[in-house]
């Protein structure tokens, strides 16, 4: 499932049994039931879930934030924690700062959103979370120390 998905998302579901994406044989995450490449639809189609923004559109965001308990409130702090850090990150400027700011994101995500193991997408995002917070506190220590 690409990253932008809500977890709600049944276009990028994967059926583990037959090791398939959308009960197609070696079939892209990136493709709908018809498909169709998510990422080449034509511009008449209508913007597939998964593409939405967190500003632009955020109900599913929103939606999956109160089925885990975390108040819909923090959803603006979030998308200036990510686009601020993300920016700063990207152009060098607090390194210390931006990267330890998302790596405690990360932290907070894999705790807060992806903690039932048993699921092996869940498992596989907690990880992948897990991952990134590390590779951010690599770049935060070692911006503090330098």
């Amino acid at each position: 499932m690409p990253s932008s998905c809500p977890p709600s998302c049944s276009l990028h579901r994967r059926d583990t049994t037959l090791g398939t994406v959308n009960n197609k044989p070696g079939g892209s995450p990136d493709a709908d039931l018809d498909g169709h490449d998510c990422r080449t639809k034509p511009a008449r189609t209508v913007v597939h879930p998964c593409r939405r923004s967190k500003i632009a559109g955020p109900k599913p965001f929103l939606d999956h934030m109160a089925a885990h308990h975390i108040p819909g409130v923090l959803l603006p702090l979030v998308i200036a924690l990510e686009l601020g850090a993300g920016l700063a990150l990207l152009i060098g400027w607090q390194l210390s700062f931006a990267a330890g700011a998302l790596a405690l994101f990360c932290l907070a995500t894999a705790f807060g959103f992806h903690i039932d193991l048993a699921d092996k997408a869940e498992r596989t995002l907690f990880f992948k979370d897990l991952a990134l917070a590390g590779g951010l506190m690599v770049i935060a220590a070692t911006a503090w120390r330098g």
